[in-house]
Protein backbone atom coordinates (compact mmCIF):
# COMPACT_ATOMS: atom_id res chain seq x y z
CA UNK A 1 0.00 0.00 0.00
CA UNK A 2 1.75 3.73 -1.01
CA UNK A 3 3.03 5.10 2.07
CA UNK A 4 0.04 8.20 1.70
CA UNK A 5 -2.75 5.27 1.50
CA UNK A 6 -1.33 3.95 5.02
CA UNK A 7 -1.23 7.53 6.41
CA UNK A 8 -4.73 7.71 5.20
CA UNK A 9 -6.28 4.58 6.74
CA UNK A 10 -4.51 5.12 9.64
CA UNK A 11 -5.77 8.55 10.63
CA UNK A 12 -9.59 7.48 9.60
CA UNK A 13 -9.30 4.24 11.81
CA UNK A 14 -8.45 6.56 14.60
CA UNK A 15 -10.95 9.16 14.12
CA UNK A 16 -13.95 6.95 12.94
CA UNK A 17 -16.46 7.39 15.66
CA UNK A 18 -15.56 11.26 16.04
CA UNK A 19 -16.18 11.20 12.51
CA UNK A 20 -19.35 9.60 12.29
CA UNK A 21 -21.03 11.06 15.17
CA UNK A 22 -21.45 14.39 12.76
CA UNK A 23 -24.17 12.14 11.07
CA UNK A 24 -25.45 9.98 14.31
CA UNK A 25 -28.47 11.33 15.95
CA UNK A 26 -27.27 9.26 19.35
CA UNK A 27 -25.82 12.42 20.72
CA UNK A 28 -27.27 15.19 23.04
CA UNK A 29 -29.35 17.94 21.62
CA UNK A 30 -26.49 20.12 22.19
CA UNK A 31 -23.44 18.18 20.89
CA UNK A 32 -26.38 18.21 17.60
CA UNK A 33 -26.69 21.91 17.52
CA UNK A 34 -22.71 22.45 18.20
CA UNK A 35 -22.27 19.84 14.84
CA UNK A 36 -24.53 21.97 12.49
CA UNK A 37 -23.35 25.16 13.34
CA UNK A 38 -19.42 23.72 13.60
CA UNK A 39 -19.89 21.28 10.77
CA UNK A 40 -22.60 23.18 8.24
CA UNK A 41 -20.71 22.17 5.23
CA UNK A 42 -21.01 18.50 5.82
CA UNK A 43 -24.80 18.85 6.03
CA UNK A 44 -25.07 20.69 2.89
CA UNK A 45 -22.86 18.45 1.04
CA UNK A 46 -25.68 15.69 2.14
CA UNK A 47 -27.93 17.74 1.43
CA UNK A 48 -26.52 18.97 -2.45
CA UNK A 49 -25.67 15.70 -3.60
CA UNK A 50 -29.34 14.20 -3.15
CA UNK A 51 -31.16 16.89 -4.43
CA UNK A 52 -28.72 16.46 -7.67
CA UNK A 53 -30.08 13.14 -8.39
CA UNK A 54 -33.12 11.98 -9.23
CA UNK A 55 -35.25 8.47 -8.22
CA UNK A 56 -32.77 5.97 -6.87
CA UNK A 57 -35.37 3.09 -7.43
CA UNK A 58 -33.66 0.23 -8.81
CA UNK A 59 -30.39 2.21 -9.45
CA UNK A 60 -26.72 0.98 -8.88
CA UNK A 61 -24.88 3.13 -6.88
CA UNK A 62 -20.78 3.37 -6.55
CA UNK A 63 -19.54 5.47 -3.04
CA UNK A 64 -16.20 6.01 -3.72
CA UNK A 65 -14.68 6.92 -0.05
CA UNK A 66 -17.89 5.76 1.41
CA UNK A 67 -16.32 6.37 5.01
CA UNK A 68 -18.75 5.30 7.56
CA UNK A 69 -21.55 4.64 4.63
CA UNK A 70 -24.04 7.56 5.69
CA UNK A 71 -24.35 8.32 1.87
CA UNK A 72 -24.67 4.17 1.05
CA UNK A 73 -27.69 3.86 3.77
CA UNK A 74 -29.55 7.12 1.92
CA UNK A 75 -29.72 5.74 -1.52
CA UNK A 76 -30.49 2.10 0.02
CA UNK A 77 -33.67 3.86 2.12
CA UNK A 78 -34.03 5.81 -1.37
CA UNK A 79 -34.63 2.59 -3.44
CA UNK A 80 -31.49 2.00 -4.82
CA UNK A 81 -30.62 -1.87 -5.86
CA UNK A 82 -27.14 -1.92 -5.24
CA UNK A 83 -24.62 0.38 -3.59
CA UNK A 84 -21.10 -0.76 -3.80
CA UNK A 85 -18.88 1.45 -1.15
CA UNK A 86 -15.16 1.31 -1.10
CA UNK A 87 -12.92 2.73 1.71
CA UNK A 88 -9.07 2.62 3.08
CA UNK A 89 -10.51 2.77 6.44
CA UNK A 90 -11.44 -0.76 8.83
CA UNK A 91 -12.86 1.27 11.46
CA UNK A 92 -15.10 3.29 8.95
CA UNK A 93 -16.42 0.23 7.32
CA UNK A 94 -17.31 -1.03 10.60
CA UNK A 95 -19.35 1.55 11.14
CA UNK A 96 -20.57 1.73 7.64
CA UNK A 97 -21.86 -2.15 7.97
CA UNK A 98 -23.70 -1.50 11.35
CA UNK A 99 -25.61 1.51 9.94
CA UNK A 100 -26.89 -0.10 7.06
CA UNK A 101 -27.52 -3.29 8.73
CA UNK A 102 -29.56 -1.33 11.97
CA UNK A 103 -31.32 0.25 9.00
CA UNK A 104 -32.31 -2.39 7.01
CA UNK A 105 -30.86 -2.19 3.87
CA UNK A 106 -27.37 -4.28 4.27
CA UNK A 107 -28.74 -6.67 1.79
CA UNK A 108 -28.75 -3.42 -0.99
CA UNK A 109 -25.00 -2.06 0.53
CA UNK A 110 -21.73 -4.05 -0.42
CA UNK A 111 -18.97 -2.70 1.53
CA UNK A 112 -14.93 -3.20 0.80
CA UNK A 113 -11.73 -2.11 1.81
CA UNK A 114 -9.03 -1.18 -0.72
CA UNK A 115 -7.38 1.80 -2.51
CA UNK A 116 -10.39 2.64 -5.23
CA UNK A 117 -7.42 2.73 -8.07
CA UNK A 118 -6.41 -0.83 -7.44
CA UNK A 119 -9.53 -2.85 -6.42
CA UNK A 120 -10.95 -4.37 -9.26
CA UNK A 121 -14.90 -2.64 -9.23
CA UNK A 122 -17.34 -4.94 -11.10
CA UNK A 123 -20.07 -4.27 -13.08
CA UNK A 124 -20.84 -0.41 -14.33
CA UNK A 125 -23.08 2.17 -11.70
CA UNK A 126 -25.90 4.58 -12.74
CA UNK A 127 -24.49 7.01 -9.97
CA UNK A 128 -21.18 7.72 -8.00
CA UNK A 129 -20.50 9.61 -5.12
CA UNK A 130 -16.63 11.12 -4.47
CA UNK A 131 -17.70 13.03 -1.16
CA UNK A 132 -15.12 14.20 1.14
CA UNK A 133 -12.13 12.33 -0.70
CA UNK A 134 -11.29 13.54 -3.08
CA UNK A 135 -9.12 15.98 -0.56
CA UNK A 136 -6.95 13.20 0.38
CA UNK A 137 -5.08 12.00 -3.12
CA UNK A 138 -2.52 13.17 -4.96
CA UNK A 139 -3.94 11.66 -7.91
CA UNK A 140 -7.27 13.07 -8.73
CA UNK A 141 -7.35 13.43 -12.14
CA UNK A 142 -6.80 9.03 -11.95
CA UNK A 143 -9.34 8.85 -9.35
CA UNK A 144 -12.13 11.02 -11.93
CA UNK A 145 -10.69 9.09 -14.97
CA UNK A 146 -11.89 5.85 -12.98
CA UNK A 147 -15.47 7.01 -11.90
CA UNK A 148 -15.99 7.97 -15.42
CA UNK A 149 -15.31 4.57 -16.57
CA UNK A 150 -17.67 3.18 -14.49
CA UNK A 151 -20.35 5.22 -14.22
CA UNK A 152 -23.25 5.83 -16.57
CA UNK A 153 -25.54 8.77 -15.30
CA UNK A 154 -24.60 11.45 -12.77
CA UNK A 155 -21.61 11.70 -10.32
CA UNK A 156 -21.30 13.92 -7.20
CA UNK A 157 -18.04 15.21 -6.32
CA UNK A 158 -16.80 17.49 -3.67
CA UNK A 159 -13.12 19.77 -3.52
CA UNK A 160 -12.12 21.67 -0.62
CA UNK A 161 -10.98 25.21 -1.42
CA UNK A 162 -8.12 27.02 -1.05
CA UNK A 163 -7.65 29.79 1.88
CA UNK A 164 -5.37 30.99 4.20
CA UNK A 165 -6.77 29.22 7.04
CA UNK A 166 -6.41 26.27 5.65
CA UNK A 167 -2.88 26.01 4.74
CA UNK A 168 -2.02 26.85 7.93
CA UNK A 169 -4.12 23.95 9.29
CA UNK A 170 -2.63 21.72 6.64
CA UNK A 171 1.47 22.97 7.99
CA UNK A 172 -0.28 21.71 11.61
CA UNK A 173 -1.38 18.74 10.51
CA UNK A 174 1.60 17.72 8.60
CA UNK A 175 3.91 18.69 12.06
CA UNK A 176 1.71 16.63 13.96
CA UNK A 177 2.03 13.61 11.51
CA UNK A 178 -1.51 13.59 10.66
CA UNK A 179 -3.48 13.61 7.46
CA UNK A 180 -2.77 16.16 4.90
CA UNK A 181 -5.76 17.91 2.98
CA UNK A 182 -5.25 18.88 -0.63
CA UNK A 183 -6.96 21.69 -1.85
CA UNK A 184 -8.50 23.13 -5.29
CA UNK A 185 -9.41 26.40 -6.87
CA UNK A 186 -12.35 26.75 -9.10
CA UNK A 187 -10.41 26.70 -12.17
CA UNK A 188 -8.59 23.72 -11.16
CA UNK A 189 -11.52 21.48 -10.60
CA UNK A 190 -13.32 22.61 -13.90
CA UNK A 191 -9.80 21.71 -16.05
CA UNK A 192 -9.66 18.50 -14.10
CA UNK A 193 -13.57 17.20 -14.47
CA UNK A 194 -12.99 18.14 -18.07
CA UNK A 195 -9.36 16.06 -18.51
CA UNK A 196 -11.29 13.37 -17.34
CA UNK A 197 -14.11 13.05 -19.74
CA UNK A 198 -16.91 15.29 -17.15
CA UNK A 199 -19.49 17.66 -18.32
CA UNK A 200 -20.45 19.93 -14.96
CA UNK A 201 -24.06 20.30 -14.74
CA UNK A 202 -23.92 22.37 -11.11
CA UNK A 203 -20.42 23.72 -9.27
CA UNK A 204 -21.38 25.52 -6.15
CA UNK A 205 -19.37 27.21 -3.31
CA UNK A 206 -20.76 26.41 0.32
CA UNK A 207 -18.31 27.58 2.89
CA UNK A 208 -14.98 26.00 1.97
CA UNK A 209 -16.23 23.68 -0.05
CA UNK A 210 -17.05 22.92 -3.68
CA UNK A 211 -19.64 20.85 -4.78
CA UNK A 212 -20.18 19.57 -8.34
CA UNK A 213 -22.93 17.67 -10.30
CA UNK A 214 -20.95 16.06 -13.53
CA UNK A 215 -22.16 13.48 -16.36
CA UNK A 216 -19.60 11.48 -18.30
CA UNK A 217 -20.11 12.31 -22.15
CA UNK A 218 -19.11 10.88 -25.05
CA UNK A 219 -18.55 12.00 -28.66
CA UNK A 220 -20.99 9.55 -30.35
CA UNK A 221 -24.10 10.98 -32.83
CA UNK A 222 -23.56 14.31 -30.92
CA UNK A 223 -25.39 13.03 -28.04
CA UNK A 224 -24.43 13.04 -24.38
CA UNK A 225 -25.01 10.19 -21.97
Amino acid sequence: MPVESEIIQTYFDRTAKDYDAIYSDEITKIKRLFNRLVHREVYQCFAFAFEQLDSFKGKRMLDVGCGSGRYAMEAAKRGAAHVFGVDLSRGMLEIAERVTKENGVADRCKFVQGDFLQYNVQGIYDYAFALGMLDYTENPTAILRRIFRLTTDRAIFSFPGESRGRAFMEKLKIFRGTCPIHTYSEESIRDLMGVAGFEIIELVKKGRLFLVAARPFVRFKGVYR
